[in-house]
């Protein structure tokens, strides 16, 4: 199916119409209309429900907790309110993206799963993967392997589902013919020497990189405006 979507991707306004209404219908499932409710195992818990996704109060709380920590080092007048906020769109949009890479067949092996864990630098001592290391980092963390391991896989199928949206798009031909067509200003000609001046096939590859940005951006909010989102503020 990914080689499929790939293909109808290329030039066809309707290819992204019809992966949202593949994404809905897998959206609805999860819901109540097939047994999702708020009785439902873990879900009288939850704090965030997004589609048939959720998140209790533990987990909002951890990933709180380390996400306030990272920008605290960069910034220690954070405001809380910023953090919590950060920390429940992450949470939704990691959600929504996971749902729509499981419903169009998006998989992930075992293999990639250790060369990503084993080439983070972090868990690495002298440019190896250090096992000891790991665990104490998780630790500091408030997770255990398993769950760190469980949420690495939804973070393999989260990136390619975002690259299935990213490497569907390209630029028309006028497109790369205004990208190419792009001059720079005379006043930054004389701090730029020959070797660091940007050429067409340059500025054509950034205008691509916009537009699949954009792209990734656009198909984020219209997957978060298909899932049904609850978010129990008071508990947070």
């Amino acid at each position: 199916m990914i080689k499929l979507i790939r293909e109808g991707a290329m030039a066809r306004v309707w290819f992204f119409r019809s992966l949202m209404f593949a994404i809905a219908i897998a959206f609805i499932g999860g819901m109540g209309w097939w047994g999702f409710g708020e009785e439902a195992a873990g879900v009288r818990d939850a704090v965030i429900v997004t589609g048939s996704s959720s998140v209790t109060l533990n987990e909002y709380r951890r990933a709180y907790r380390n996400l306030h920590r990272q920008y605290r080092q960069v910034s220690p007048d954070v405001k809380e309110e910023t953090v919590r906020q950060l920390v429940i769109n992450t949470l939704i949009e990691d959600a929504v993206w996971l749902q729509a890479a499981q419903a169009v067949g998006v998989t992930a092996t075992a293999d990639e799963l250790q060369t990503l864990i084993t080439a983070t630098e972090a868990f690495q001592t002298n440019g190896s993967f250090d096992s000891r290391r790991y665990q104490q980092i998780l630790r500091t963390m408030y997770i255990t392997p398993s769950e760190f391991e469980a949420e690495q896989i939804n973070q393999i199928l989260r990136q390619k589902m975002k690259a299935i949206v990213r490497d569907s798009i390209v630029l028309t031909t006028r497109e790369e013919d205004i990208a190419r067509a792009i001059e720079i200003p005379e006043i930054a000609d004389k701090d730029l020497s020959p070797d660091n001046t940007p050429t067409p096939e340059q500025f054509v590859l950034s205008a691509l990189f916009r537009k699949q940005q954009r792209a990734v951006l656009a198909f984020q909010e219209s997957l978060k405006a298909e899932a049904d989102i609850t978010i129990k503020h008071e508990l947070l």
